[in-house]
């Protein structure tokens, strides 16, 4: 019974250390990759924006409501774009893409952007400048889809590799206890028959309890 005690206790042991350390590693490293997938999703962002501030700006200079509407349309592309809009030096309400089926409008004045990042978006607005003229702004809002999707993957990811090391671990930790309980079998073994027959001249071999000197 104490055997089989020590046993459980050696594959417990192993099988908690061997998860802890997933489990500190994967959190660490799910960070790390939101932090890297957040920055490359506000830089790419930023890059539409600055495209469509740069082949829109003639059309904000002379009012051309129809050439800002193609420019903003070729954001479609990009699934993850909510939705875009151009405003006047008033702060008006140009031009807007908007995603179909997306329940997001872009306001009808320039809004004020409290932080590049929200709960369930990415926003990012830009100046449109002619000759270092201002001459309006641009405003793309991208939703976090893909961003909540690759979480999600690398989450069940985490946990069946946690599933996977738990079972490797019971696996090693059972191969490995034979070893290192036998000698401690062998020597209670040896004690007991020495109780039993008070022959105190019995010697137990060095090698077979060199785990517990």
């Amino acid at each position: 019974m104490r055997s089989q005690s020590i046993r459980r206790k050696l594959i417990l042991i192993a099988t908690t250390s061997s998860v802890v350390a997933l489990i500190v590693f994967a959190l660490a490293f799910a960070s790390r990759d939101r932090r890297e997938a957040r920055t490359q999703a506000i830089h790419t962002l930023g890059i539409q924006a600055n495209l469509v501030g740069s082949n829109s700006s003639a059309a904000l200079a002379f009012g051309d409501k129809g050439i800002a509407n193609e420019v903003l349309d070729a954001l479609k592309v990009d699934t993850q774009v909510d939705y875009a809009a151009l405003y006047d030096t008033k702060n008006q309400l140009f031009a807007k893409y908007e995603r179909p089926g997306c329940d997001e409008k872009p306001p009808a004045s320039m809004p004020v952007l409290n932080g590049i990042e929200t709960d369930q978006h990415f926003q990012v607005a830009v100046p449109v400048l002619v000759k270092g003229e201002l001459v309006g702004n641009v405003v793309v809002v991208a939703n976090l889809t893909d961003l909540n999707a690759r979480q999600e993957s690398l989450f069940v990811t985490m946990i069946l590799l946690a599933i996977g090391a738990m079972l490797i671990s019971v696996i090693v930790a059972s191969r490995l206890n034979i070893v290192i309980t036998r000698p401690i079998n062998k020597l209670a073994a040896t004690m007991a028959g020495v109780s039993e027959s008070k022959d105190y001249t019995v010697r137990i071999e060095q090698g077979n309890v060199e785990e517990i000197n």
